[in-house]
């Protein structure tokens, strides 16, 4: 998590002392966004991990859902964050904590906010093809598609100076499924039902990203400066296998 502090502030560790998940709100040093604020330029921040920002920061800051002491800036993106929240932290359990009213608000929010057709068509398609694969894994890219249409509402109506876009699902593949990827490398290999579900699970979080960088050139112009920043690793974690 030290890595996109060090991204937005500019700042090495031995600086910023912010180590955690959830305590960039502790860095008391300004960020990207901040400086640009200062500058009188807008941005719009959308997902990035660890976020922090001045109260009077120029634009709009949707935190990561991991946050838990940082809130959206305006609160008036708090309907589409509560509900993506509360999904990803209780992603393991059979329920998540939502009310259909909820469902209702996350609903009317998309249509006020850029939902497009072929992410309703995504997400349909997603749900009937679960009824006859176990493929609900492939959910965490529907998040993606969901983001981008609210980045791009945002960016086309606001123009902002500044945008960040952040994702997560690739790297939730490579966690997850890397044994599958690469079952040589590790001591403890999936069976041959697991083999078979998810032995592309990491490309095609790939495939899905790839599709999604294309959207975003034909989003920018030719006066736009696009930048695109990993902490995707390239190497399995075999620190565990012997226990």
């Amino acid at each position: 998590w030290i890595q996109w502090v060090t991204v937005h502030s500019g700042m090495a560790y031995s600086e910023h002392q912010v180590f955690e998940l959830g305590e960039g709100g502790k860095l008391d040093k300004p960020c990207l966004w901040d400086v640009a604020s200062r500058a009188g330029r807008k941005s719009w921040v959308c997902g990035a991990m660890n976020v922090r920002f001045d109260p009077t920061m120029n634009g709009w800051v949707l935190p990561d859902p991991w946050a838990v002491d940082t809130t959206p800036h305006p609160p008036s993106l708090a309907p589409y964050f509560k509900f993506v929240q509360r999904h990803v932290q209780e992603y393991t359990n059979d329920r998540v904590p939502l009310t259909r009213g909820d469902y209702f608000r996350f609903l009317g929010f998309m249509l006020r906010h850029g939902l497009s057709f072929s992410t309703i068509f995504s997400i349909l398609k997603q749900l009937i093809l679960e009824r006859f694969n176990k493929s609900d894994w492939k959910r965490a890219t529907i998040l993606d598609k969901l983001q981008f249409d609210l980045f791009r509402w945002f960016y086309r109506r606001e123009k902002p100076d500044l945008s960040l876009y952040f994702i997560n699902s690739t790297a939730h593949f490579q966690h997850k499924y890397w044994r599958n990827m690469e079952p040589e490398e590790f001591k403890l290999r999936p069976g041959d039902e697991e083999q078979r579900l998810y032995k592309d699970a990491v490309l095609f979080g790939y495939q899905e990203m790839d599709r999604l960088l294309g959207r975003f050139v034909g989003l920018a112009d030719e006066n736009t400066v696009l930048i695109f920043a990993t902490a995707l690793s390239q190497q399995p974690c075999l620190v565990y296998e012997d226990d």
